[in-house]
């Protein structure tokens, strides 16, 4: 008697901040005064990209700050778009022209620096 076939779907697990993937032209250039983006593709911790958002009571949050000076002063400066297939659009603008860093936090930061 043959045995029966099953199909199985494995879904992605949670979102792992430490595996998730940021990509886009403003994470390494922006214009004074004109807004630019983004992408954060969410991967679980075995580098699956989910499919869909973030677990309910999870949100990205995007903060920047110049670099240079004593002390760095972070500032909420971005808009997060769930893109409803696993990807968050980061949009921002800056008013001064300058080097930046940006902080993208879900949980843990994640600092990213040109």
């Amino acid at each position: 008697m043959a045995q029966p076939h099953y199909v199985v779907n494995v879904e992605p697990g949670p979102v792992s901040p430490a595996h998730c993937v940021a990509s886009g032209q403003g994470l390494i250039e922006a214009s004074a005064g004109v807004k630019t983006f983004f992408d954060i593709t969410t991967k679980d911790s075995f580098g699956n990209t989910r499919l869909s958002g973030l677990e309910p009571g999870d949100h990205f949050a995007a903060n920047i700050a110049r670099r240079g000076g004593s002390a760095l002063e972070w500032q909420s400066a971005a808009s997060i778009t769930d893109m409803e297939n696993g990807t968050y659009r980061v949009e921002y603008m800056v008013e001064n022209a300058g080097a930046y860093y940006m902080q993208v936090q879900l949980g843990r930061a994640l600092t990213l620096a040109p």
